[in-house]
């Protein structure tokens, strides 16, 4: 530990300059706090009141209540999180899906042997649009960290489907000039296996857990019901390219936890969405509870 020091002590003493870097989190679905309005129902899971007023609801009721109609700001202030954290934005987003892995990362940067100004910010998002959509959102949140900060560098860490809203950033020619990396975690390049078996099978609690389960139902049909609104939910749908496997004659969708492990497995002549496939889905299910 006293390397640390004396390795940054050395920068100030020669004169180095130490670099600025930000590195922006962009989370995954459902990942960000919404304010939803009067006529609505704020999105927090940091609020657990708030999430079980959520799953006392009809399919329907959380379809509108959370449909896109309902106009959203994000939050800013959280429970826990000092001045200096919300001020990087990390109120945006849900503490107990992220925060623990915020402060590490943020951690590791102050203990980097490298000398480097380095600050970890978030850029939350309405994860109910399209990605599309939600990346010109997000550029809009890098541009101005950056002219908050004036970094010299920018790194961006993604997870699941804020990989997704984050190929549609870097897509952009503009983008080399702005960013410098990407670091993906857990993104669904040819779709999230997860979403089709709720989908067509619904949620199981072996699976999702039990709050899951309550908010988004055990039925398929109510699955549907509450996130077929969404354009973010169908982009995350597996794609004919899905492979759970790198075996080119292997073409099942599997999804496998500990008690339960999901199997589709489409003929020569199907794709996962024929009807054939949902029947296979439900005949291979084990465990489900």
């Amino acid at each position: 530990m006293l390397a640390i020091p004396r390795v940054q002590a050395s920068a100030a003493a020669l004169n180095i300059p130490v670099p600025r870097v930000v590195v922006i989190f962009v989370p995954g679905i459902m990942g960000t706090r919404l304010k939803l309005g009067p006529d609505s129902r704020d999105w927090d899971p940091d609020d657990g009141l708030n999430m079980g007023d959520w799953a006392t609801d009809t399919a329907s009721q959380i379809a509108e209540k959370l449909g896109l109609v309902n106009k959203s700001t994000l939050f800013t202030e959280g429970s826990g999180i000092s001045a200096a954290h919300e001020e990087r934005g990390w109120g945006q987003i849900s503490q107990g899906f992220y925060g623990e892995f915020l402060k590490s990362i943020q951690a590791g940067l102050d203990n980097s042997p490298i000398p480097m100004d380095a600050e970890v910010w978030a850029a939350g998002y309405d994860w109910r649009n399209s990605n599309l959509e939600s990346a010109k959102n997000v550029l809009a949140r890098i541009k101005d960290i950056q002219a908050q900060r004036n970094p010299d560098r920018t790194i961006l860490i993604t997870h699941s489907m804020g990989g997704l809203v984050t190929r549609h950033i870097t897509s952009r020619r503009e983008a080399a000039k702005l960013i410098e990396a990407v670091i993906h975690i857990g993104q669904p390049v040819t779709g999230a296996v997860v979403g089709y078996r709720r989908l067509l099978g619904g949620t199981v609690r072996s699976a999702d857990g039990t709050d899951l389960r309550l908010l988004l139902g055990g039925a398929p049909e109510k699955f549907a019901t509450i996130i077929s609104g969404f354009p973010s939910f169908c982009e995350l749908l597996p794609t004919d390219e899905y492979r759970h496997s790198t075996n080119p004659a292997d073409f099942w969708l599997r999804e496998k936890s500990d008690k339960t492990e999901f199997i589709v497995t489409p003929g020569p002549d199907e794709t996962i969405y024929d009807p054939v496939s949902y029947t296979h889905l439900r005949a291979h299910e084990t465990g489900r509870n």
